[in-house]
């Protein structure tokens, strides 16, 4: 099974309600990326490794919505955070 983790080069931070992904003081870019409310959600259920069923759950148990918009928003939050380079994966053995 897949393991899905966030790079942890990046940093979330919320301020005046907008949660804002940015490089921690390592890393020499000046990228930021602004999260909805449910990408921040994925973004914190990230912290430790999760596979894509687990954060499609996740997401049902959280918010009112149907598993087909649940697992296209969580496509949709990894495949950005793929094209970032932000997202490290892991098959467990």
């Amino acid at each position: 099974m897949t393991k899905l983790k966030l790079n942890s080069s990046y940093i979330l931070r919320t301020i005046l309600d907008q949660h804002i992904v940015m490089a921690n003081g390592s890393m020499r870019t000046r990228q930021c990326i602004v999260l909805n409310d449910s990408g921040a959600f994925l973004w914190n259920s990230l912290q430790e490794p999760k596979s894509k069923e687990e954060l499609v759950n996740l997401t049902l148990a959280e918010y009112d919505t149907t598993i087909e918009a649940a697992m296209q928003a969580v496509e949709m939050f990894l495949e950005k955070m793929r094209q970032l380079q932000i997202l490290e994966e892991s098959t467990d053995e």
